[in-house]
C-alpha cells in the first residue's frame, strides 16, 4: 500500500468482511483521500451493489456464491476487463435482492458460469424470463476454467494459472491477468487436467504465469506447461 500510495481505495464487504479497524488504519495514511465501502446484508446484495457501480446494463455474469467454487474467480479477468458485472447466486434458487436486479435493469444477456450442481437449471429458467442466457461448463472447475479460456475472447499472448482448490492466490492475480487480456487456468497443485494439457498445446500463447509458490502449484506442473509449449 505504502509502495503504490492511492487516492481512493474501495472496500468490497461488510464490517464482518473487512472491519472497520480496517478502515481507520487505512484512513491514517496521508495519501488516501477517499475510502468507499461497497457492500449490501450478504454477498450476492453485495454483488448487486458492486453491478450498480459497474453500471453496464447490457450483460451479466451469473456464478455461485458458494465459498467452494472457484466459478468467479476464472470469469473475473474476463469480466473486469469488459466491465462486466459478475452477480453471485444461491445454488438452487435466485435471491429475492437479484431477481429485483435482473428485471429492473433487463440485461440482454445473462452469462451462467458452472454446472448444474454449481447454478440449478431453476436460477437459469429465472433468468430466462428476464435475458438470453447461455451457460459455460465443464465436468468440473478445472475444465470450466479452459471452457471459459476457450469461449472468451482473450489475446493470445499470456495464461494464468493458478490452485482450483486454495483461491487465495487467483484473487490478487485476476486483475493483473485482467490487464494482460489473459485467461486464468486452474490446475491441481500437482498435475495439470487432460483439457488444461489440451489447451497449453493448442494455445497460441507463449508467456506463463504461475500464481503462487510450489506448495500452491508445484514444479512439476510449471515444467510440464512450459515442455506442452515448446
Amino acid at each position: 500500500m505504502n509502495r503504490l500510495q492511492p487516492k481512493k481505495i474501495y472496500i468490497l464487504g461488510g464490517p464482518s468482511a473487512i472491519s472497520e479497524k480496517v478502515v481507520n488504519q487505512l484512513s491514517t495514511k496521508g495519501y488516501i483521500s477517499d475510502i468507499e465501502r461497497i457492500s449490501g446484508a450478504n454477498r450476492y446484495e453485495t454483488s448487486i451493489a458492486v453491478a450498480k457501480e459497474v453500471g453496464n446494463s447490457n450483460q451479466v455474469i451469473v456464478t455461485t456464491g458458494d465459498d467452494t467454487s472457484p466459478d468467479a474467480l476464472s470469469i473475473a479477468p474476463y469480466a473486469a476487463s469488459k466491465e462486466i458485472p459478475i452477480l453471485l447466486t444461491n445454488s438452487k434458487k435466485l435471491s429475492e435482492a437479484t431477481s429485483t436486479y435482473m428485471n429492473t435493469v433487463k440485461p440482454v444477456t445473462a452469462t451462467i458460469i458452472g454446472g448444474e450442481n454449481a447454478v440449478s437449471s431453476v436460477v437459469e429458467d429465472n433468468l430466462d424470463g428476464i435475458s438470453t442466457v447461455k451457460r459455460i461448463a465443464g465436468s468440473n472447475r478445472y475444465e470450466t476454467s479452459v471452457k471459459i479460456a476457450e469461449t472468451f475472447d482473450f489475446e493470445n499472448k499470456s495464461v494464468f494459472f493458478a490452485n482450483g482448490d486454495v483461491f487465495i492466490d487467483a484473487l490478487p492475480g485476476s486483475p493483473y491477468a485482467a490487464a494482460m487480456g489473459a485467461p486464468v487456468i486452474l490446475t491441481k497443485q500437482s498435475a495439470l487436467s487432460g483439457e488444461a494439457e489440451q489447451y497449453v498445446k493448442d494455445s497460441m500463447s507463449r508467456e506463463y504465469y504461475f500464481l503462487g509458490g510450489e506448495a500452491a502449484i508445484s514444479k512439476p506442473v510449471e515444467e510440464t506447461v512450459n515442455k506442452l509449449s515448446e
